[in-house]
């Protein structure tokens, strides 16, 4: 993991230098969209809520759920080669079915708070004087950080607690997950002067949880980035 964040930020470093000579400019991005953890099939066969102690009278089914991310832009041009750097705080959920824990209370879903740095590489195509399209990809590292602020354990798997969260969420800082996240990001859009907005699909590569079968990220987020 750490030879992975190391060469991510390596490859910035360097697209960022060899982009000096050309423009760059700032930005701040809110997007809105849906996410969901993939592989969660065997958990709900198994009556079992992932990377916790809690399991379910039944089965249960999964599903998307909104997210979100609030966060800071980079964006370097050098000819048609276009470097975009996303850093943000992003919030990602997995709806949960039916996932009654006692004939009574029910888990709505799981929750994971989340740091991302996203490097999208691509290039832009004038459609008029003042739009263009974007296209890009790149990776992705994401960084659990509710887990050294307010993470408890208090889910995890072996001795954890078999009660339901108060507000009905299981929080993935208080569970059995792992606190990197690796994977694969795609953008496309339009720009319009100072203004892009865009569509970004985040796939997942490396398992998150620390349960017996692995869970990837999957997210699709609709993004609104005021440039200065």
């Amino acid at each position: 993991m750490k030879r992975i964040i190391t060469s991510t930020l390596l490859l910035a470093f360097c697209l960022y230098t060899l982009a000096q000579d050309n423009y760059t400019v700032f930005g701040v991005k809110l997007s809105i969209g849906s996410s969901k953890y993939s592989g969660m099939d065997k958990y709900e066969n198994a009556k079992i809520i992932p990377g916790s102690s809690l399991k379910t009278i039944d089965t249960y089914s999964s599903d998307y759920y909104p997210a979100w991310d609030l966060g800071l832009i980079l964006q370097v041009m050098r000819n048609n080669l276009m470097i975009q750097a996303d850093y943000s705080f992003a919030c990602t959920n997995t709806k949960l079915n039916n996932a009654y824990i006692n004939k009574t209370d029910r888990l709505k879903r799981i929750r994971n708070s989340t740091q991302n740095l996203v490097i999208n590489l691509g290039t832009k195509i004038p459609i008029s004087e003042d739009f263009r399209l974007i296209a890009g990809l790149g990776p992705y590292i994401g960084f659990d950080y509710t887990r050294w602020m307010t993470g408890s354990d208090s889910y995890k798997i072996e001795g954890g607690s078999t009660s339901l969260p108060i507000d009905g969420i299981l929080d993935t800082e208080d569970a059995d997950y792992h606190n990197f996240d690796f994977g694969g990001s795609v953008l496309i859009g339009v720009e319009h002067k100072n203004i892009q907005l865009s569509f970004n699909y985040m796939h997942g590569l490396t398992n998150i949880v620390k349960d017996e079968f692995p869970l990837y990220n999957r997210s699709y987020k609709l993004g609104l980035i005021y440039f200065f």
